[in-house]
């Protein structure tokens, strides 16, 4: 299975994915002012002493002087009595608390505001709309006086930095048709509610917008307050911390509803029937919500207005053929589902076949669940498919053919199912369009892609990606016509021979390259440049010569080949933002540079199974990113320095065994505060064990000391480490009594059977 979304945290990304929603949907307040309009001089002061309560270091409001206010920036009046309608002060730029933290001596300044809101809003009778989003008021309030200003048909706070309770004064605006409190995610203040008995008075309000408000106090009675806003259009209660989904078994009024978004909550039930009640609803959002059990019921043609259906990211259960019969229902052109998203939660079984009577469907993803069978034969009708994404599931079977006659389809992702049989140019004959293909099976020799070594695909990919599929032996001669390809995984495709010298002209548009687990022959180029922060990954072939210098690269894996010669002394020059680095198992002499610890981005390092030599750690400086350091199976020499956690205060997992490192073990070396794993087996340290102290003793998850000279007793602070699971201390020359607390190691119980390994301490003597 991928990697699955578990946090309710808000995401930033899905946070801008919601502004370009909410300006969608935002209603306006018409033409923009004309500097002909007569303006109001009683509001024209109120807008100058507003002014003075802000701060506008960019001076954005510099237009705000003068007679005529109704050209004011942001500002717009009624024609032809002057009166102020509107103020739409919404910052084009991105308006942070570290926006305002940064550095003051930057020539641009952001056009950001700031400050306080002044009363003399009050004095503007007939403002309907107020905009502020996109500020950063810094955590200050929502004044109570707002909900006096009687006009205001429209507000929006979104992402400006307000901070604390949101007023119950608010329920006073009975005018109100739009309410956006959107939290910045960024914000150093979140705004909360003590209840939300105040939705009450907003009787006229069509659209609710709380995202990232906390409502957990509201949590057991939200609904209620929700249920009596009868003309809500639009409601987002994206990430507001709610923990109850409640059942509700009266009628619902929600005869306006089109869009619904309870995302990012943690309600841990089952989705009541009433959602699937909402006959009106155009978009059903419920993703990331700790959502469990099985869908209801639906009626059959009952959701015939709903366009896009998310539940992604939940831990729903149980077979889909209700919910697809139910929506299938709906099969005239004004009335079809057009995307569906089911990724990552835990159905199971067959696809029904009714997901051929989807006729409108854009996008069907069902990715890492658990359903099986084949691919059914009614998908090849959805003829409107752009987005096809089945991938990370137990699905079996061949690929029709029919696939071919989806002719806009844009992604097709298939990966890490249990696909058989053959590929062929018959399964893209009409795939224009298709820029991204992914293809794998669960092992290899069941499924193979099978094109004339002529072929000329009718798409231009961008990506593409197969593995455990039988490709070769050839290196696929069609992907050089692929001119906007930025992702190539090919592994464990059976392809031999070199790799052709087209990829490598082709390396600064590629983000990813992995030809791992091949039969791939031959010398690298010694200098490339790839796109930024790519990964390459060429691990498990035959590749031979020098390590080579490939600027650009972010991860890069040559585990298990046959490079040779010494590691380079400048590759920090050419790799400055390296975060991974795998090169164990190939055949580099020569001493390992001190230069290496220049890469100060690395977070993994892997150089295992090679002939390095050299001093450890020698006139190494700090590696402040460093979590995993495996050096086992080298030649290093010298003794293992006492500041090592000063040079990698990141490290969580170090091994150094089967070199020749000697010299005693400092307690200082043991002091990382996050080390989980230390493995020095198999070296020549002598002296006792030092004591392990508090926190370290609690980080500490395996230590493996085996076959070193290590003398003295048996560290007895050993026994009082929380997490210690797997301990060797064998093959030593310790001495004395194993205590009797050993036999209490917490961590030893907690795994049970799984890591009870024999305790060899000869010559100790068990104390009985």
């Amino acid at each position: 299975m991928g990697s699955r979304k578990a946090t309710s945290v808000l995401s930033p990304l899905l946070f801008l994915a919601l502004t370009f929603y909410a300006e969608s949907t935002d209603p306006t307040p018409g033409p923009s002012s004309n500097s002909t309009i007569a303006c109001n001089a009683k509001e024209r002061a109120a807008l100058l002493r507003f002014k003075d309560g802000l701060i506008d270091p960019s001076g954005w409001l510099s237009s705000w002087r003068g007679p005529t206010c109704c050209h004011w920036t942001g500002v717009t009046c009624d024609e032809p009595s002057g009166h102020v309608t509107a103020i739409e002060l919404t910052s084009p730029e991105f308006c942070t608390d570290y926006t305002f933290g940064g550095d003051s001596s930057e020539s641009y300044t952001p056009r950001c505001l700031s400050g306080e809101l002044s009363k003399a809003l009050l004095d503007m009778e007939h403002l309907q709309y107020l905009d502020l989003s996109n500020n950063n008021f810094q955590g200050i309030a929502v004044p109570e006086f707002i909900g006096s200003m009687k006009s205001l048909r429209r507000l929006n706070l979104s992402y400006a930095s307000f901070g604390g309770f949101i007023p119950a004064s608010l329920g006073k605006l009975s005018s109100l048709r739009y309410l956006d409190l959107t939290v910045d995610p960024y914000s150093i203040r979140g705004l909360w509610v003590s209840d939300l008995h105040w939705l009450s008075g907003l009787s006229s309000l069509n659209s609710l917008r709380l995202v990232g408000v906390n409502l957990s106090r509201a949590s057991d009675h939200w609904f209620d307050e929700v249920a009596q806003l009868s003309s809500l259009v639009e409601l987002s209660l994206f990430g507001c911390e709610l923990s109850k989904f409640p059942n509700h078994s009266q009628p619902l009024n929600f005869t306006s509803l089109t869009s619904v978004d309870f995302s990012s909550n943690n309600f841990h039930s089952s989705i009541p029937k009433w959602v699937f009640e909402i006959g009106s609803l155009v978009e059903l959002q419920i993703m990331d919500a700790n959502l469990v059990g099985d869908l209801p019921a639906i009626q059959e043609a009952s959701l015939c207005n709903l366009r896009k259906l998310r539940l992604a990211f939940n831990n729903l259960t149980g077979n889909i053929q209700g919910i697809v019969t139910g929506l299938s229902g709906c099969r005239n052109s004004s009335s079809a589902l057009e995307v569906l998203d089911l990724t990552v939660n835990k159905f199971s079984g067959a696809l029904p076949d009714p997901l051929g009577f989807l006729r409108y469907l854009r996008v069907l993803q069902l990715s890492e669940n658990t359903f099986s069978g084949p691919i059914p034969s009614s998908l090849v009708s959805l003829s409107r498919l752009e987005v096809l994404d089945l991938s990370f599931n137990e699905m079996n079977g061949t690929t029709p053919n029919g696939i071919g006659r989806l002719s806009e389809l844009t992604t097709l992702n298939l990966f890490s199912n249990s696909w058989e049989g053959n590929v062929s140019e018959d399964h893209f004959h009409n795939l224009t369009k298709l820029t991204g293909i992914s293809l794998s099976s669960a092992k290899l020799g069941l499924l193979a892609f099978r094109v004339s070594r002529n072929w000329m695909p009718v798409f231009d990919l961008e990506s593409i990606r197969f593995s455990n599929c039988i490709m070769g032996p050839r290196f696929p001669e069609w992907l050089k016509h692929q001119k906007n390809l930025s992702t190539i995984v090919l592994s464990r495709t059976e392809i031999s021979g070199r790799i052709p010298n087209w990829l490598w002209i082709i390396s600064p548009q590629i983000e990813q390259l992995d030809l791992s687990g091949n039969r791939i022959a031959g010398n690298l180029p010694p200098r490339l440049s790839f796109g930024y922060f790519s990964r390459v990954n060429l691990a498990s072939n035959r590749l031979e010569g020098p390590f080579p210098l490939w600027s650009g690269v972010n991860e890069l894996s040559f585990r298990n080949n046959l490079l040779s010669g010494e590691f380079p002394a400048v590759a920090h020059l050419h790799l400055p933002e390296l975060k991974y680095l795998d090169v164990a198992n190939n055949s580099l002499t020569g001493k390992l540079p001190s230069s290496i610890s220049k890469l100060k981005s690395l977070a993994y390092l892997d150089m295992s199974q090679n002939s390095l030599s050299g001093k450890v750690f020698s006139n190494w400086t700090e590696m402040p990113n460093l979590k995993i350091l495996d050096l086992s199976r080298n030649n290093l020499s010298g003794s293992i320095p006492g500041k090592m956690c000063s040079l990698f205060p990141s490290l969580e997992w170090l091994k150094l065994s089967m070199n020749g490192i000697s010299g005693r073990l400092s307690s200082a070396t043991l002091r990382c505060p996050r080390l989980s794993t230390l493995d020095l087996g198999e070296n020549r340290l002598h002296g006792p064990i030092p004591k392990w102290t508090l926190p370290n003793l609690d980080a500490i998850s395996e230590l493996i000391l085996r076959a070193n000279n290590f003398t003295g007793g048996f560290p007895e602070e050993l026994c009082h480490s929380k997490n210690l699971h797997v301990l060797d201390l064998s093959d030593n020359h310790l001495s004395g009594s194993i205590p009797g607390c050993v036999a209490d190691m917490v961590g030893m119980k907690s795994y049970g059977h799984y890591y009870q390994l024999p305790l060899e301490f000869a010559p100790f003597t068990r104390e009985v």
